[in-house]
């Protein structure tokens, strides 16, 4: 109530009476936070007697008095609502509602909301809703990564917090460099951290190629994040005898990582019978001798092997028996020769 103070000239009887008005407490509740660098400009708006009180969060007013919450945000509407940053850039406050009052908006350069107009009854708050929404940034790993021409399903953008942003990525990378190279997926990263392979979707391999079709990072947004998929290149290379597989390591070409490190092996003998064998020779790499002879080879997968056909190259030799006749002039001897290659028994012992 208000009052205020009657002078009465006594020059007879007089009776004074005092008449109050009811009033109560209108409140608006805006969120503000010191970590935020913008706030919203809280509004009262007194609809019956056409006053507004800008900056006010609390007025009082005459019973019954139609009155307006609002506020004011230095933006123009998004999303169709006002909005303000938070902690940084890739953060928004953006308005939701007046809590059982609806609202509408008023767009331009200083973007409003103003609730509805409520008919004072008794104290009342006017509360503002309103909610998170974060930034997400997707990007390829590095420079050297294939380009997201298709970005990973789930695309960057912005998101209400909590929610839950699925990304996938195909795997292998629909950019393939040729039939001999290619991308496969490698890893994830979320905010500079590489993410477990446990928590990511590993779909099923439909294509028969070894990879999963896809894999699926979820991210949840309680912040703003950057999420990065990185790829790994490369090279279809294939292994190969010259005696028609019968070292059993031929096959129809492999998927190797590049800059990784590979140990390839072949027998050292291949037994055609008791009398004939292949010897192990060297490794051959586009008609050249590769490596230092021996049987197993570790090499550094780069570029260079795409489509390369890594060859063990064989000897044939066949087997030389030495005996004495009678035979205890000296024990027998088992040597083995190369084809083609000249002996002369009588150095024997």
């Amino acid at each position: 109530y208000y009052s205020t103070t009657a002078h009465v000239v006594m020059n007879q009887n007089q009776t004074a009476v005092a008449y109050y008005k009811r009033q109560y407490l209108f409140s608006v509740d805006v969120p503000s936070s010191p970590d935020w660098i913008e706030s919203f400009t809280p509004y009262i708006y007194d609809k019956t007697n056409d006053e507004y009180y800008p900056g006010s969060t609390e007025e009082w007013f005459d019973e019954y008095t139609l009155v307006q919450a609002g506020i004011k945000s230095p933006h123009d509407l998004w999303r169709s609502v006002p909005w303000i940053y938070g902690k940084h850039r890739n953060e928004i406050v953006l308005f939701v509602n007046w809590t059982g009052y609806g609202y509408y908006t008023i767009p331009g350069t200083d973007a409003w909301a103003w609730s509805n107009p409520i008919n004072l009854t008794g104290p009342t708050t006017a509360v503002m809703e309103w909610k998170y929404v974060y930034r997400l940034y997707v990007k390829a790993g590095e420079d050297t990564q294939p380009p997201l021409t298709d970005p990973p399903s789930g695309a960057a953008g912005w998101y209400d917090e909590c929610t839950d942003v699925n990304l996938t990525a195909p795997n292998p990378h629909p950019t393939w460099i040729s039939s001999v190279a290619r991308w496969r997926f490698d890893k994830w990263e979320l905010d500079g951290t590489p993410v477990d392979p446990s928590e990511l979707i590993w779909a099923p391999d439909t294509n028969g190629d070894g990879l999963a079709d896809n894999v699926t990072l979820t991210v949840h947004m309680d912040s703003n994040h950057t999420a990065a998929v990185y790829y790994k290149r490369q090279s279809l290379v294939y292994l190969a005898d010259n005696i028609g597989n019968q070292s059993g390591i031929a096959d129809t070409g492999k998927w190797y990582d590049n800059c990784e490190y590979y140990t390839f092996s072949a027998p050292e003998y291949v037994y055609v019978s008791p009398d004939i064998r292949y010897e192990f020779r060297f490794w051959e790499l586009d008609g050249k001798c590769f490596g230092s002879g021996q049987p197993t080879i570790t090499l550094h997968i780069n570029k260079t092997f795409d489509g390369k056909t890594l060859k063990a190259r064989y000897q044939t030799q066949y087997r030389l028996i030495l005996m004495s006749e009678p035979s205890d002039v000296f024990p027998m001897v088992v040597e083995w020769w190369d084809a083609g290659k000249v002996t002369d028994p009588k150095t024997a012992p």
